[in-house]
């Protein structure tokens, strides 16, 4: 079970992921605190099949964490169009994605880092990209979970197309998110230099803040009563499981309506079933706007990503041909930067 903290000690984790460069890799100067490094297991997460029910116990008592699945549909302008995408890796990042929707060329402002793991997470045929719900799985990793109570220490695993990927680390700052929001909301602030499609402008994410703080104990607040007092909820994924993600064309751009929201389901651990907490959840999609504003560089990438896979999907699905050519353009390309992503996380921040 996800239990919320307020654990100031957590800050650290914004000094821990440190970014050198684009062509330099990140690094995690201190281990103990945001935990160990991906690389003493490698990414191997395959949950939740292509058309599986993601509202199962084993799904929400197990996995947990992010899972997108959804398959876009066309509307407005977009709709009846033929959609053909290509890699031109001649052109610069940012604009290698090539997208054809009826006879326009859409502009998409995707780049490799994003593109890759995207696309190569949709052919996988698994939908769940990360979990805080891993065990360990070795005598080195069994002796460090020794050392922590039930609750102070969270194993972290990853779709093997986002590991050592920034949607990787991205999405672990979403699943994070609600453990302790005080912090998270700083975490882009960890990069010494902006990364192109992935900050939103400094300047506009300080304009937010300013009117944060509150909004954010709020909502934290809210969650704590929930789980605490009401006992309406236990655990919760990250995901669009139940919405729908369309596409239009408007001024040669696509644009998608459709995010992915909190799901916050109730465990029963004894006959192992799962309720969804709908009454709940309904405010939280109502607060959709107070919680992008937590932290709007991490929920917008979340959100494209879902977006994109969704696009990518029904490429995948309508289009066959198209979409096998479109892999095999993307083959052997690694998505830069590279992440070092964390095996293990201690949200008190206790080493």
């Amino acid at each position: 079970m996800k239990r919320l903290t307020r654990i100031a000690g957590i800050i650290l984790l914004l000094v821990t992921v440190c970014y050198i460069g684009l062509a330099t890799e990140f690094t995690q100067a201190n281990i103990g605190i945001l935990g160990g490094r991906m690389g003493i297991k490698q990414a191997n997460l395959r949950e939740a099949p292509n058309g599986s029910d993601i509202l199962t116990y084993k799904i929400t008592s197990v996995n947990g964490g992010v899972i997108f699945q959804g398959k876009a549909v066309p509307s407005g302008n977009a709709i009846g169009q033929p959609v053909t995408i290509q890699y031109n890796p001649a052109q610069p990042d940012g604009r290698r994605l090539v997208l054809t929707i009826g006879n326009t060329t859409v502009t998409t402002e995707l780049y490799d880092w994003q593109i890759i793991p995207i696309a190569q997470f949709v052919e996988s045929g698994f939908n769940a990209c990360m979990t805080l719900y891993d065990d360990p799985e070795n005598p080195e990793e069994e002796k460090i979970d020794d050392c922590y109570d039930e609750g102070e220490i969270y194993w972290a695993n990853f779709h093997p197309a986002l590991g050592d990927t920034l949607i990787g680390l991205n999405l672990f700052f979403v699943d994070a998110m609600l453990l302790n929001p005080f912090i998270m909301q700083n975490t882009n602030k960890a990069f010494s230099a902006q990364i192109p499609g992935y900050h939103i402008t400094w300047r506009s994410e300080q304009k937010i803040v300013i009117t944060l703080t509150r909004k954010a104990r709020n909502f934290f607040e809210m969650l704590e009563r929930e789980q605490d007092v009401i006992k309406s909820w236990n655990s919760y994924i990250y995901t669009d499981y139940g919405t729908q993600i369309s596409y239009r064309i408007e001024n040669r751009q696509i644009l998608f309506s459709g995010v992915p929201a909190y799901l916050f389901v109730k465990n029963n651990h004894a006959n192992k079933t799962v309720a969804e907490a709908k009454e709940l959840n309904e405010r939280i999609i109502a607060m959709h706007d107070d919680i992008y504003a937590i932290n709007p560089t991490v929920y917008r990438t979340a959100e494209k990503t879902a977006q994109w896979a969704a696009f990518f999907r029904m490429v995948q699905a309508e289009y066959p041909q198209t979409w096998q050519l479109f892999i095999r353009q993307i083959a052997g390309i690694e998505a830069s930067p590279k992440v070092e992503l964390p095996r293990y996380w201690l949200p008190s921040g206790r080493d």
